[in-house]
């Protein structure tokens, strides 16, 4: 339904828009190529939140428009390397056209006669073969009968990687003083696949990643470095130009594609993120999450269980470090951000020990953990109890305690850690983690929406609060005056961000 809105043909390859619709070009939102040279006058561009005043907590407005006139696209195109060995590929093309004409369906109410409304010329172009040669090609007329207007061209160069190629559609036609919408191309699409037959994956890793590593900055090339190495398996095959590519490979993890085309509207499906249990890591058995056994056990119970996840991470990151000699983790060129990350997940280790050591020798601390425990557990209950009760599946006076249940008031193993790390920083104010002049950490939770980031900075302020008053004074500082901790939401950004999903 989605991409029927936006891109269309929401009636298929021959709709009709209604009689109402006076123009084509106002139907869909995507996927349209101009004809030559239309202007886009700069007041007609949206803007974001401009009738919103500023002010010092949402900061301020940012206005989308640029300060002159644009022009609206009349091309789209795509860039993909092809390997050595190829001979030739195929442009395989379709896109349509709307024409004014009378409807076979829809009657003029006001005169009775057959309606004239827009109708779309569905048009597929020939295959289009394309010679593996240094130097530019087209202009090709992939439907020179139906439509001789739209054209393919491009470039071809030859590198040590392979054929680096760029092809482009484009909608030559000039705007029209009458029937403007006829000059528009809509939901215009190139595919590209190899010209043997049969056809065979051809196309391969676009970028080269490696080479301007020595051109950037140390932070920036060590950020390149870790994410080349996460996502090692996940080749870019192509990059679009005004719209992006989808590519089909001849089986899951293939490092070649066999086909690229270009979409309006990319889809890919996220795995949804599930915290680990004892099932997944069996290391985790006896590992207790549940808030409130956290704020009550005894406290050799309470270590016993801490150092079980403190163990069980241990052995996670052993498992990972053998993994960098293994060829089937293809980490021969990710040496060195292997090797890092394994040594951050170390240094992660050791603080998470250092936050378990610390309840076991500063009574303060111990007493804090407990109170946030205890706090987040209430907090749980009654958000739960709210939740339920403004969706009419509870009453209000309804009784609470049939919600006091582990499933309803357990950490995710990410958030307890996240805790636990920072307990030393935190009660120690001269704990390098804070005061180091160029050593000192700030802890970014990185984790999907809905995945529970709030609730672990929450608890670790539960944390805080409750130290702050048990440590009273501190040189010459009183616990419970100033302020304990700082907050800050986007709330302009969330604002935008709601106003365009309603």
């Amino acid at each position: 339904m989605v991409v029927n809105d936006l891109l269309g043909p929401a009636g298929g390859d021959e709709e009709e828009l209604d009689q109402r619709e006076d123009h084509a070009y106002g139907r869909y939102l995507v996927g349209l190529l101009a004809p030559k040279a239309v202007k886009v006058e700069s007041e007609e561009l949206d803007e974001l939140a401009t009738g919103e005043r500023d002010d010092a907590e949402s900061g301020t407005t940012d206005k989308a428009t640029p300060p002159s006139d644009t022009f609206f696209p009349n091309s789209i195109g795509l860039s993909f390397v092809v390997e050595t060995d190829a001979k030739a590929f195929l442009v395989r093309t379709h896109w349509g056209r709307y024409r004014r004409a009378k409807s076979d369906h829809q009657i003029n109410k006001r005169t009775g006669a057959e309606a004239l409304v827009w109708k779309r010329q569905d048009i597929k172009g020939e295959d289009l073969l394309v010679p593996l040669k240094d130097g530019f090609f087209g202009p090709l007329l992939p439907c020179p009968s139906a439509d001789p207007s739209v054209l393919v061209q491009g470039r071809v160069r030859h590198t040590p990687r392979g054929w680096v190629v760029t092809v482009f559609l484009v909608n030559t036609q000039p705007e029209q003083e009458r029937k403007k919408d006829e000059a528009w191309v809509f939901q215009p699409k190139i595919a590209v696949i190899d010209a043997g037959v049969p056809p065979q994956p051809i196309f391969v890793q676009r970028r080269d990643w490696h080479r301007d590593l020595d051109k950037m900055d140390p932070i920036t090339r060590e950020e390149t470095e870790t994410l080349e190495m996460l996502y090692r398996h996940k080749l870019e095959f192509a990059v679009g130009h005004g719209v992006s590519v989808q590519v089909s490979l001849p089986q899951d993890g293939a490092d070649k594609a066999a086909q690229l085309e270009t979409t309006f509207i990319p889809q890919s499906e996220v795995p949804q993120q599930t915290p680990p249990d004892a099932t997944d890591n069996p290391d985790l058995s006896g590992v207790v999450l549940d808030m409130k056994e956290l704020a009550e056990m005894p406290k050799p119970t309470l270590l016993a269980s801490l150092r079980r996840f403190h163990t069980a991470y241990g052995k996670w990151i052993a498992k990972e470090t053998a993994k960098i000699s293994q060829a089937s983790e293809t980490l021969a060129d990710h040496q060195v951000a292997a090797n890092r990350a394994v040594g951050r997940c170390q240094r992660a280790c050791d603080r998470l020990r250092d936050g378990i050591d610390l309840i076991e020798s500063d009574a303060k601390a111990e007493n804090a953990f407990r109170f946030s425990n205890r706090a987040m557990w209430q907090q749980r209950i009654h958000a739960t109890f709210a939740r339920k009760v403004r969706k009419k599946e509870l009453k209000p006076e309804d009784d609470l305690a049939q919600l006091d249940i582990p499933s309803n008031r357990s950490w995710r193993l990410f958030q307890l850690a996240f805790v636990l790390l920072n307990l030393p920083s935190i009660t120690r104010l001269d704990h390098p983690e804070r005061s180091h002049e160029t050593d000192a950490v700030a802890d970014l939770l990185w984790f999907a929406t809905g995945g529970g980031k709030t609730e672990a900075y929450l608890g670790l302020t539960a944390f805080t609060l409750a130290l702050r008053r048990l440590q009273g004074e501190i040189e010459g500082r009183a616990g419970d005056h100033g302020v304990a901790v700082l907050m800050r939401y986007t709330l302009r950004l969330l604002s935008a961000t709601g106003k365009c999903a309603n």
